[in-house]
């Protein structure tokens, strides 16, 4: 195994991590990291929560009366601007 990851190295390869684009000596390094590194866990644990509460936010319908308000306003900047 090669030298230590920093904590920069380590964020900055977290979305190919999460993605499996990674070689498996890498991840071995990562997964390193991560068990003795608790800032590191611990950013990538919150990292994944916000991404799954993103996805849970994206996948909701907007309800149908925000929808035809907003839908008013920008209708209203538009006519404004142009």
């Amino acid at each position: 195994m090669s030298a230590w990851l920093s904590c920069n190295q380590v964020i900055d390869l977290l979305c190919e991590y999460l993605e499996d684009d990674v070689t498996p000596d890498l991840r071995e390094q990562i997964d390193d990291h991560l068990r003795r590194c608790r800032d590191c866990s611990t950013f990538l644990e919150q990292y994944q929560n916000t991404t799954s509460i993103c996805r849970e936010t994206l996948a909701r319908e907007m309800p149908a009366e925000l929808k035809q308000d907003m839908l008013v306003v920008l209708r209203d900047q538009l006519e404004k601007t142009g």
